[in-house]
């Protein structure tokens, strides 16, 4: 069973590409929205969410057997959970590049009323992309683990992103905000791994489980597993510690560190997510 396992990493570029570009996007509309627009890094950030959701978008391509047969996902939009995510996403890939160029040109209420729109557009992304695997004939996903492990990697992404931004500008309140959306979503984060070993643990010993049977379940699994809950959940409650302890303020160097190890923790989690779920489903 194990040799059917696939990461399928053009799958985990689209869907941390659109938990990405939620993140960003909700971190520059709130600083837009509380007054912060001189913060330097909003317009930088701004002007990535479309160039994100287009590499979102070309990297899932890589997963069809005809990439360029891909745009027929959209015929059937009523009754297909895929036709759906797919629809959206376009949509939000639209509003992204308006949102992006409104960036560029420095038109300040123009970028907060369309990032406004690109933000609830990627939100909705990030839900229907988890819908798509919440269906009975994949026993391993068909859980709402898989749906926490969505909605709280776009908030651990958002909330460093937003944390980051403001290192270097003093807003305590805001800074505040985005620090408890970071642990908000860690913790989220949590629940996800440990409800999805629970799934395996279950899954491995009814149906799937045989005497003497190896593990499902790599070492390259427990790796990615481990790196996922210490990056993506541990280390945004380092960040919030810092900030309410008085140990100090958070410097823009421990900031773009805690992303980064969020950001990979988030798409190695997501990996071992494919990789557990092909072996187990067979999908």
């Amino acid at each position: 069973m194990a040799e059917q396992r696939s990461s399928e990493w053009p799958l985990v570029v689209f869907t941390v590409g659109i938990q990405l570009s939620f993140g960003v996007t909700m971190a520059t509309t709130a600083i837009d929205f509380f007054g912060s627009r001189e913060t330097p890094s909003v317009t930088a950030l701004g002007t990535l969410v479309f160039p994100i959701i287009a590499s979102a978008l070309i990297g899932s391509a890589f997963h069809l057997g005809r990439p360029f047969s891909g745009w027929r996902a959209l015929s059937n939009l009523l009754e297909s959970r895929l036709t759906a995510e797919v629809a959206v996403t376009v949509v939000l890939a639209a509003s992204a590049l308006v949102y992006s160029i409104a960036c560029v040109a420095g038109l300040p209420k123009q970028r907060l009323a369309v990032g406004v729109a690109t933000l609830f557009l990627a939100a909705l992304a990030v839900v229907l992309s988890a819908r798509i695997y919440t269906i009975k004939t994949q026993p391993f996903w068909a859980a709402q683990w898989v749906l926490s492990s969505f909605v709280g990697s776009a908030l651990v992404i958002g909330g460093t992103v937003g944390t980051w931004c403001l290192s270097r500008v003093t807003h305590v309140q805001l800074q505040n905000l985005f620090t408890a959306t970071a642990v908000v979503g860690a913790l989220l984060v949590l629940f996800s791994i440990a409800r999805m070993m629970q799934k395996y643990r279950n899954l491995a010993k009814t149906r799937y489980a045989k005497p003497c049977a190896p593990s499902v379940l790599t070492s390259a699994d427990r790796s990615f597993i481990g790196a996922s809950a210490l990056f993506a959940g541990v280390s945004p409650l380092v960040l919030a510690v810092t900030l309410c302890s008085g140990w100090g303020a958070v410097t823009s160097e421990l900031a773009i560190g805690i992303l980064l190890l969020a950001l990979a923790g988030v798409t190695l989690g997501r990996a071992a997510m494919y990789s557990l779920g092909t072996a187990l489903s067979g999908f």
